[in-house]
C-alpha cells in the first residue's frame, strides 16, 4: 500500500539521485526531502527536512551535519499537526513527551514554499508508520487553526463570470455555469464539469510527474507524442470524424511566477455527434531540481444536436478552452530552485543537452568540466 502511494507522491519533488545520498547520512530510506525554515523556542534553522520510513530528519543546509541532536524526530513523537489559516507555508508539529531533549518546546513551527505536498507526503507516511507500530489504522491527525500573523497573499482575480478551481495540485478559470459533476468514488473534485445548459463538458486530466530519463524510455520526450496518444484515444470508437487541427500551441498566462517551461499542443476533432477541443499542456524543468515533467490535459466536449439557441458558437467554445488552458497553473507559489544541487547533479552530468541549454539560460548554472570538453 505505501510503495503505491509512494510512486503517486514522489516524483513531482524528489530526486531518487538525493534521496539516496540523504539515505546515506541518515541509514534510513528517504521518501521526500525540502527546503523550510524550522523555529522552536529559541532557535531557528534553514535546514532540509526530510521524511523517512520511520521519522523525520532534519539536516543543515549542505546535506552533510544534523542541526542538533534531536535531528530525528520519530512519527510516534508527533501527536498533531496544526496548518496555519492565515498562510499557505506555516504549520505547526505538536510533541509528545517523548521527544528529544534538543527540542525546547513541544511545538515546533516550519514554514514550507509547498506546504500542501509536504503534508500529503507526512501523511502517508505517518499513518503507515503507525499500522507498522500498532497493527491498526488511524487517520492523520491534521487540523487548522491560526498560527501566524501574516496574510495570505491575493489572488489574481477571475475574468467576469468565472471562478478559479482548483484541482490536484493545480487550478484554472471556469465559467460559472461549469458544475462539479460526481463519479462512482467522489461527489466532487473530480476534475469533470458539466454545463447543462447546452451540455457542455471540461474533462481536466493531470498525469503523474516524470523525470526526463523516464520521458524518454517511455517515448513521450516530446509533446507531440503524446498528442498522438490522445487523438488515438479520442477518435477511437468514431467511424467518422475529420482533424481541424492539430499544431503546437504556445501558453500565453503565467499567473504565479512559475519558472518552468511550458509546452502546448492544440487539436481540434469534429464528430458527427460533438466537437472536441484537447489542449495539452507539459510543464518541464519543475524546481526545485528541474529534472522532471509533468503532462495535463484539457479536454472540451460539445455534443452538436441541441437548441441552437443555448448552443454557443464554436468561436466561444474554442475562446473558453483556451481561458482555461493558458490561465491553468500550479496551486501553490512556484518553489524556488535548489541551485546547490542543481549545480552538482550539472557537474554530474545527470542531466541532457536540451536540459543543459535551459539550466543555462534560466539559471545561470553550467557544469565544470565544459572547458574540458572543448578541443583544443
Amino acid at each position: 500500500m505505501q510503495e503505491l502511494t509512494h510512486q503517486v507522491l514522489t516524483n513531482m519533488s524528489s530526486d531518487q539521485q538525493i534521496l539516496a545520498a540523504i539515505a546515506m547520512k541518515t541509514n534510513q530510506d528517504m521518501r521526500y526531502f525540502e527546503r523550510i525554515k524550522a523555529v522552536c523556542g529559541r532557535e531557528s534553522w534553514t535546514c532540509y527536512i526530510c521524511l523517512g520510513k520511520h521519522a523525520v530528519f532534519f539536516l543543515h543546509q549542505d546535506l552533510t551535519r544534523r542541526i542538533h541532536s534531536g535531528w530525528q524526530l520519530f512519527y510516534a513523537h508527533i501527536n498533531k499537526v496544526v496548518q496555519d489559516n492565515n498562510t499557505r507555508r506555516w504549520m505547526r508539529f505538536e510533541l509528545n513527551d517523548n521527544k528529544d531533549a534538543a527540542w525546547e518546546t513541544e511545538r515546533l513551527f516550519i514554514k514550507s514554499e509547498n506546504r500542501e505536498l509536504l503534508l500529503q507526503h507526512l501523511a502517508v507516511n505517518w499513518q503507515t508508520d503507525y499500522m507498522w507500530r500498532l497493527g491498526r489504522v488511524n487517520i492523520f491527525p491534521l487540523s487548522t487553526a491560526v498560527i501566524s500573523k501574516d496574510s495570505v497573499d491575493p489572488d489574481v482575480l477571475p475574468f467576469i463570470d468565472h471562478k478559479w478551481v482548483a484541482y490536484n495540485h493545480y487550478r484554472f478559470m471556469l465559467h460559472y455555469d461549469f458544475q462539479d459533476q460526481p463519479n462512482s468514488i467522489q461527489a466532487d473534485n473530480t476534475g469533470e464539469y458539466m454545463n447543462p445548459q447546452n451540455g457542455a463538458s471540461v474533462v481536466i486530466h493531470v498525469h503523474e510527474p516524470l523525470t526526463l530519463d523516464q520521458l524518454i524510455q517511455l517515448k513521450r520526450d516530446h509533446i507531440r507524442w503524446v498528442a498522438a496518444e490522445y487523438k488515438g484515444q479520442l477518435v477511437a470508437e468514431e467511424k467518422t470524424f475529420y482533424v481541424l487541427r492539430n499544431q503546437q500551441r504556445q501558453k500565453r498566462m503565467n499567473l504565479t511566477g512559475d519558472m518552468s517551461a511550458w509546452h502546448g499542443w492544440e487539436i481540434i476533432i469534429r464528430t458527427p455527434t460533438a466537437a472536441i477541443i484537447c489542449l495539452l499542456l507539459r510543464r518541464q524543468y519543475i524546481p526545485p531540481v528541474c529534472n522532471s515533467s509533468q503532462d495535463l490535459a484539457v479536454i472540451m466536449r460539445v455534443p452538436s444536436a441541441g437548441d441552437a439557441n443555448n448552443v454557443p458558437s464554436f468561436k466561444e467554445l474554442l475562446l473558453e478552452a483556451h481561458l482555461i488552458s493558458d490561465s491553468l497553473c500550479p496551486e501553490a507559489t512556484s518553489l524556488p530552485p535548489y541551485r546547490d544541487i542543481v549545480q552538482a547533479k550539472v557537474d554530474a552530468l545527470r542531466y541532457d543537452e536540451e536540459s543543459f541549454a535551459w539550466i543555462r539560460s534560466h539559471l545561470k548554472l553550467d557544469t565544470r568540466w565544459r572547458k574540458h570538453a572543448r578541443p583544443g
